[in-house]
């Protein structure tokens, strides 16, 4: 479900701070392999899922934040 919820942020202009898209990346990273771990398996793949999209959006808002100095 949170999943879902981020397709509009990484679709619009507006991101989230960078910071916050590598610690909310980072934690979620974490939890992934802590299911995998204990062979949670589906939702060790879901969290993986919604820890690359707040990679993306930490990669789409360092772009822009690049581009914006140019």
């Amino acid at each position: 479900m949170l999943a879902g919820a981020l397709l509009p942020s990484i679709f619009s202009k507006h991101k989230p701070s960078v910071y916050t898209s590598i610690s909310t990346g980072t934690i979620l990273g974490l939890f992934a392999f802590v299911y995998f771990s204990l062979h949670m398996w589906f939702a060790a793949a879901t969290t993986l899922i919604t820890c690359g999209l707040w990679v993306t959006l930490a990669i789409q808002e360092m772009i822009l934040l690049k581009q914006g100095k140019d």
